[in-house]
């Protein structure tokens, strides 16, 4: 516990491994790198041109934040978020996340991309929790193309929630519910030539939303949310 602050234009933090259960400040054009694991039950919070990299795994317990305000987040490898990460606010975006392995959301995670030019890039994206993408904010998720199923290598499988804001964007392989809630007020679309949209279970919501890609729908599609 306690609180760890990085300040300056250009100052760094270079750690093994990284367990937080107090609070970390990442402020200005600040860097902290984690060459190994890092485990956060407290709070993170990176401001405009902040960056925090983790070569290792990320994982964000159920009483931990990550709140990001123009700033960077990158995880090399797997992630698995059981409490928030926020990025931006309807009036103050720019976050970039970038996700190199798989990225879980367990039923108690939640994925916010709240502000315009918010981008997170993942390879694949495992939803249990809640995901919500905001106006002008995208969400990428571009591993390996596989055939959809739970056991898909690239791609985003949702049992949860995901909420796609007019003027928001997910873009990915494969998308696959097998239970769970998607709204699609923004846009939906399948990358390649391969990938689907296959809602096996679940329902669907939209307000003149777009679905891009082929669609094999099992679960109800509701128009107008």
């Amino acid at each position: 516990s306690g609180g760890f602050t990085v300040g300056g234009s250009s100052d760094t933090g270079n750690a093994a491994t990284l367990t937080n259960s107090g609070s970390i400040s990442v402020l200005g054009l600040s860097a902290v790198n984690v060459s190994g694991n890092a485990d956060n039950s407290g709070s993170v919070s990176l401001s405009s041109g902040a960056a925090l990299t983790v070569g290792g795994k990320l994982s964000n317990t159920a009483t931990g934040t990550i709140e990001m305000l123009g700033g960077s987040l990158t995880v090399n490898r797997n992630a698995t978020n059981s409490g928030s990460i926020s990025a931006g606010t309807a009036f103050l975006g720019g976050d970039v996340l970038s996700f190199t392995g798989p990225l879980t959301n367990t039923s108690t995670g939640t994925l916010s991309l709240n502000g315009p030019n918010d981008v997170a890039n993942a390879t694949m994206l495992i939803n249990r929790g809640a995901v919500s993408i905001a106006s002008g904010a995208a969400l990428n998720v571009l591993g390996t193309p596989s055939p959809v199923s739970v056991n898909a290598a690239g791609g985003m499988i949702n049992s949860g929630n995901v909420s796609i804001a007019q003027g928001g964007a997910l873009t990915t392989n494969n998308y696959y519910q097998s239970a769970g809630q998607t709204t699609v007020d923004g846009n939906l679309t399948i990358s390649g030539r391969t990938g689907i949209i296959n809602f096996g279970g679940g329902s669907v919501f939209g307000n003149n939303g777009t679905l891009t890609g082929p669609v094999i729908s099992n679960a109800p599609i509701n128009i107008g949310d």
